[in-house]
């Protein structure tokens, strides 16, 4: 009986250190739309949430062709990190930026090393 004990207990303890989460988390970007348009020297304000069944350690905001530099978010202030809202974030456009098509990518990655992405294409007009 102590040998069906002993077992139990190591497949559990087995089964907890290697069945760790290997999940990303869940980005969900409510604005901005796809196709949008935005002037050069505007905003672009975000909405929408990070989720994840664990702790989100970071998530950073990107622009391809280099029109902004990476931006990681302050998670800082955030109480609930399996929660991350959106809201309240926004990007300030350079008034040179060149008009055309861009993506823009928020990365997010948990404590357990798994990242997600999530793209949206906008206009720079």
């Amino acid at each position: 009986m102590k040998n069906l004990i002993l077992l139990s207990i190591l497949s559990i303890g087995l089964c907890l250190v290697s069945c760790g989460d290997d999940n990303g988390p869940v980005i969900n970007i409510t604005s901005p739309s796809a196709d949008d348009t935005f002037l050069a020297g505007g905003q672009i304000s975000f909405a929408g949430s990070v989720t994840d069944d664990v702790e989100v350690t970071a998530v950073t905001i990107a622009v391809d062709g280099g029109l902004l530099p990476t931006q990681n978010v302050d998670l800082s202030g955030i109480t609930d990190k399996t929660n991350i809202p959106l809201s309240g974030l926004v990007v300030t456009l350079d008034a040179t930026t060149v008009s055309g098509d861009y993506n823009i990518t928020l990365t997010a990655t948990d404590n357990e090393g798994n990242s997600a992405e999530e793209s949206v294409g906008i206009t720079i007009q």
